[in-house]
Parts: C-alpha cells; sequence; structure tokens
C-alpha cells in the first residue's frame, strides 16, 4: 500500500506546523512504545473544519501514519496519544487488542506533556502584478521584433530573387 523505505523517519507536513517540533513528539512516542524509528512515513495535514477532532489513520503491518491537526494550534497531549494510538496499528494491533481499548489515553501525556503547538504565520511575498507584466511585454517586444526584422530580411531576400527570376524569364521569353 505504501512505500516503505530506510532511513530515517519521513515526515510530510502540509501545516505551518514546525516540522521539527512534530518529529521530537513523534521520536518521544515511539521511544515509549518501543517501536523503531527508521522507515516511518509520517503524513500531517489538517482537519477539514474546526469542529472537526484531530484524526490520525495507522495501518496493521505498515510504518506509515497520517495525522489530521487542528488549525491554529493543537495541544501535545492530545498529538501524543494519537501517535501512540496509530503506532500501536503499526504494530499490528487492533482496537480490541490494545490496552486502552479503541479510546486514546490523553490522560497518560497530560502529567508530563502539557501545552499547546501553534502553527506558524507565514507571510507571503508581495508580488508587484504590474512590474511582472511590464517585463513579460519587454521580452515579448524583444523577441517579435528580433523575429520581425529576420522576416524582413527575408522578404527583401525573395524580392531581390523575384526580381532576377522575372528579369531571366523575360529575356528568354522574348528570344
Amino acid at each position: 500500500m505504501f512505500k516503505q523505505h530506510n532511513g530515517r523517519v519521513r515526515i510530510t507536513n502540509k501545516t505551518n506546523y514546525n516540522t521539527l517540533e512534530l518529529r521530537k513528539y513523534f521520536t518521544i512516542v515511539a521511544d515509549i512504545v518501543g517501536v523503531e524509528k527508521t522507515g516511518y512515513l509520517i503524513y500531517v495535514n489538517r482537519v477539514k473544519t474546526r469542529r472537526q477532532r484531530v484524526l490520525g489513520k495507522g495501518w496493521i503491518g505498515a510504518r506509515c501514519i497520517k495525522l489530521y491537526l487542528q488549525k491554529d494550534k493543537q495541544d501535545i497531549p492530545t498529538l501524543m496519544a494519537i501517535i501512540e494510538h496509530e503506532l500501536y496499528h503499526n504494530l499490528g494491533n487492533m482496537h480490541k487488542d490494545m490496552i486502552c481499548n479503541h479510546y486514546i489515553n490523553i490522560k497518560k501525556w497530560e502529567q508530563s506533556y502539557s501545552g499547546f503547538i501553534s502553527e506558524e504565520v507565514k507571510t507571503k511575498k508581495v508580488i508587484n502584478v504590474k512590474q511582472l507584466r511590464y517585463e513579460r511585454v519587454l521580452m515579448n517586444l524583444t523577441n517579435y521584433s528580433a523575429k520581425l526584422r529576420r522576416i524582413e530580411r527575408l522578404v527583401k531576400k525573395y524580392e531581390s530573387k523575384k526580381k532576377y527570376y522575372d528579369k531571366i524569364l523575360n529575356t528568354t521569353q522574348s528570344n
């Protein structure tokens, strides 16, 4: 289903959360659970709506986890509990086999890791669209003026050839 790879944990982060911080929490939980961290693929995305709870997906026997985090800020104990839950799935456990049934044990993490991680505000670079369009116009102008000069030279060349052949054909027809 998913490509396995060797090496360290690979995180594909589609959010503005700090990837290094997410990696730190994953390694903490993986050490506690007793999972070998190499070769894991972690996909991080946002939940679709604000009302939706934090979600995770883990597959039995795979080294892949999908995490869906809240917009703006995410509490750390919930994040770590979901990572733990999904790691147990990767180890081959179903909900009925897990220690805490299929419920996620957040209280286990609240004592040691309280707080929130928040999304970084990334500002977009302001682009002057008119300046870009002006530069494109200048580029096109030089390009098409070069083409026009080439075409004018070709027209001049073929007009002179036409005169030459007109002259030759007129002299041969008169003889």
